[in-house]
């Protein structure tokens, strides 16, 4: 029982890190569309946006999980 919650405790800790990394990451290719550059590619914004949004989303669904895996932990710890 220890190791379960040892292990879980470690992957809740993984994914809040890889949330944050990814929301950041996100963030500054959402910086990349929004600020003017004379040379931008066609396509440059697209691309930019698209990588935004999908690094976000999956941040989001990361933190998600971390939440429900700490709904686990208490559930493990209170029996």
């Amino acid at each position: 029982m220890e190791q379960t919650l040892k292990t879980l405790k470690e992957k809740m800790a993984d994914l809040r890190q890889f949330g944050i990394i990814l929301l950041v990451a996100g963030v500054f290719f959402y910086l990349g569309v929004i600020l003017p550059l004379p040379d931008k590619l066609p396509t440059f914004n697209e691309i930019m946006m698209i990588t935004s949004i999908a690094f976000l989303s999956i941040s989001i669904y990361l933190f998600n999980k971390a939440k429900n895996i700490k709904k686990e932990i208490e559930e493990l710890e209170e029996e």
